[in-house]
């Protein structure tokens, strides 16, 4: 049979364990990368520190890219990936793992920035848009050739 104090105990212990679970659960929330509303002069200013980069990084790899930019769309930073090789407009397995390596590359140049929130990456070839990326920590998805959303691009 319990005792009383050994029910005030156990209620105390569960009581701890949930606070001490919403607090990591407020704390991840905070600290993952998508979650951050940016303003317009915020996310100029986010958008000149990663041009730097992203020149440094292109420089290295002249001959995969045609040019790489960012730039600030309605407060949400969009990086351009002007790529040189046509192999990139076959949906396959092997051009997903590269074009998702580049943005692991491009994720390390934002933490590199201390550059927080969600930045969209868009892949071209011969400025026909390719695949996308909603957030460099997403898998990236080819675009069909029947599809029009990039046509004001």
């Amino acid at each position: 049979m319990e005792t009383r104090g050994m029910k005030k105990k156990r209620v105390a212990v569960w009581g701890l364990l949930g606070i001490f679970v919403i607090i990591i659960g407020i704390a991840c929330f905070f600290m993952v990368p998508g979650t951050t509303v940016r303003n317009s002069d915020v996310a100029d200013k986010q958008v000149s520190k990663l041009n730097d980069s992203l020149y440094e990084y292109y420089s290295w790899r002249p001959e995969k890219f045609d040019l790489i930019s960012s730039a600030n769309d309605d407060e949400k930073i969009v990086i351009l990936v002007s790529l040189k090789d046509s192999k990139y407009t076959k949906n396959s397995i092997s051009n997903k793992i590269e074009l998702t390596k580049i943005n692991y590359a491009l994720a390390s140049l934002q933490r590199k920035n201390h550059i927080s929130g969600r930045i969209q990456v868009v892949y071209e070839v011969d400025s026909t848009v390719v695949a996308e990326s909603e957030n460099l920590y997403r898998p990236v998805k080819f675009i069909s050739p029947n599809d029009d959303t990039y046509d004001s691009l």
